[in-house]
């Protein structure tokens, strides 16, 4: 991921925007059999490895294939967790924090208690460790995707007849990862 993603940014793609090719690199790499979650070599989730090297794209891509970034996979923390940890880290913290708010969009819950070691005595969420005023943004952030959802949901049920909404379609299979976002067709 980490290759294709400079070969973009050398061809001029901006680092922090998804593209086509990072969709189909991650794809490829699903079917091999490869874990896009798993730890990289020093630790990390490969979504913060990814971004903490600015290649923020690439690590949204792999956000887009994450089944959920609220589970406990990381020693009992969630993805979010990491995310605002690296937040308080000066030299991560812009990277880190434009990948925990771009998290939120991808359904990440900074309010979900962690499962890691000692601290299942006193679970810590992923607000613990922003500032104040950090904490304020990103409930902001949440509570205005919240009301987006709601919104668009609204709309489309209006938009719909009665008969619509009284027999609603019954699900199909979701959505391949590259759909779920407008970046992916770029």
């Amino acid at each position: 991921m980490m290759a294709q993603a400079r070969r973009l940014c050398e061809a001029g793609h901006d680092p922090l925007l998804p593209h086509e090719s990072l969709f189909a690199a991650a794809t490829s790499l699903r079917r091999e059999g490869v874990d896009l979650t798993q730890m990289h070599l020093d630790g990390s989730p490969p979504v913060l490895w990814l971004a903490l090297r600015g290649y923020c794209g690439a690590a949204e891509v792999l956000l887009a294939h994450e089944p959920d970034c609220n589970v406990p996979r990381f020693a009992g923390n969630t993805l979010m967790h990491y995310l605002a940890a690296a937040t308080r880290c000066s030299s991560d913290a812009i990277y880190a924090d434009y990948m925990l708010n771009t998290a939120l969009r991808y359904g990440g819950d900074p309010t979900i208690c962690n499962l890691a070691g000692d601290s299942a005595l006193t679970p810590l969420t992923p607000l613990t460790p922003l500032t104040p005023d950090r904490i304020r943004f990103l409930r902001a952030g949440l509570s205005f995707i919240g009301q987006t959802r709601k919104s668009a949901t609204l709309m489309v049920n209006s938009r719909h007849g009665p008969l619509a909404r009284a027999n609603p379609p019954s699900p199909g299979p979701s959505p391949p990862a590259s759909m779920r976002h407008s970046a992916a067709a770029q």
